[in-house]
């Protein structure tokens, strides 16, 4: 009795999916990967590159500057329950706190008004424009603090957005709520640092500014500490400065332009019946309430538009700078395929 052909073995197992990322950073820390150019194409075919793939509002690739801006406005727009939502709440804070600030420089008014320059002494003056000064002192502070929060919201939204990933404020607000203190230390940090450079000479602080600006994109999306946040961002864009400086100077204008453009409107009545009398310091308080409080409509606008929008920018300045220097965009796209 011959043997038959015998049945063939089993063919082998396939090889294990890849295990999702466990580290906790959502695989946004520093990979050794160079840049991903794509499959080579075979030999003899003149065809295009095959296209990156684009799970979320960006392709995962290394960016031009316009689509950079246009990732920006996306993400917005596919967002805006985290986006907007929390940059209208803070504008709407903050062009309270400016209102309050134009209410009680009223009465520094009247004391500037009342005040007998012959007999005036310092604490004279101290006492009429203390609580002018105090009030604006809080506003700002409660800007930064408000504005470096939202900053850190908007970042972690765009590290789901460039995935494709549903995200939503509380989302946003969980990735960014353990680490908010050393943002805030971080936001504080660069602000003084720039303050300096530009106190020193102007040049110095607008390249520190450029050096340091996606310092908080590293703290939050990489969960860095304070002094590697600012040691990653000046690596990155290392080699890239005037490349980072030139989309910083796009969004600005941007940013100019949309401020302009709203703000005009909702300056017209102080133009039309001004409530402060330059000449004299006389203040019709009646029209200055009016005329401060339509330009704090224009405020809030402004601020609930390009707030995000900032914060978006400087987010994809970090990403395609490690796309660009660490093959970043081979490791979203594994991201982008895990459930």
């Amino acid at each position: 009795m011959t043997d038959g052909p015998g049945i063939p073995p089993p063919p082998p197992p396939p090889p294990p999916p890849e295990p999702p990322d466990e580290s906790g950073t959502g695989g946004w820390q520093p990979t050794p990967e160079g840049p991903a150019w794509g499959p080579a194409q075979p030999m003899g075919s003149w065809g295009p590159p095959p296209a990156a793939p684009k799970p979320g509002v960006i392709p995962l690739r290394p960016l031009g500057i316009p689509e950079l801006l246009d990732g920006a406005i996306t993400a917005i727009r596919r967002y805006p329950k985290a986006t907007i939502v929390p940059s209208f709440v803070v504008a709407l804070g903050l062009g309270a706190l400016d209102y309050l600030t134009a209410l009680v420089s009223i009465t520094m008014y009247r004391g500037v008004n009342d005040l007998d320059p012959t007999t005036a002494s310092g604490s004279d003056i101290v006492g009429i424009v203390g609580p002018t000064l105090f009030v604006a002192l809080v506003g700002g502070v409660v800007q930064l603090v408000a504005t470096v929060l939202l900053t850190g919201v908007i970042t972690a939204v765009m590290g789901q957005a460039v995935l494709g990933r549903d995200v939503t404020l509380a989302d946003a607000w969980a990735i960014v709520r353990p680490r908010a203190w050393r943002l805030l230390g971080l936001g504080l940090l660069v602000v003084l640092i720039v303050i300096v450079g530009l106190f020193i000479c102007l040049i110095p602080g607008i390249i520190l500014a450029v050096f340091l600006s996606v310092s908080s994109a590293a703290l939050v999306l990489e969960r860095s500490t304070v002094g590697a946040a600012i040691g990653r961002s000046w690596r990155l864009i290392s080699g890239a400065f005037w490349r980072t400086f030139g989309a910083l100077i796009l969004m600005v204008i941007i940013y100019a332009v949309i401020n302009v453009a709203i703000s005009i409107p909702f300056s017209i009545p102080e133009f039309v019946a001004p409530s402060v009398d330059s000449a004299t310091l006389t203040v019709n308080e009646t029209q200055f309430v009016i005329n401060n409080a339509i330009a704090t409509i224009g405020s809030v606008i402004v601020s609930t538009i390009t707030l995000p929008f900032i914060a978006a920018v400087l987010s994809l300045i970090y990403i395609d700078r490690r796309m660009r220097t660490e093959g970043l965009d081979i490791t979203l796209a594994r991201q982008s395929q895990q459930p």
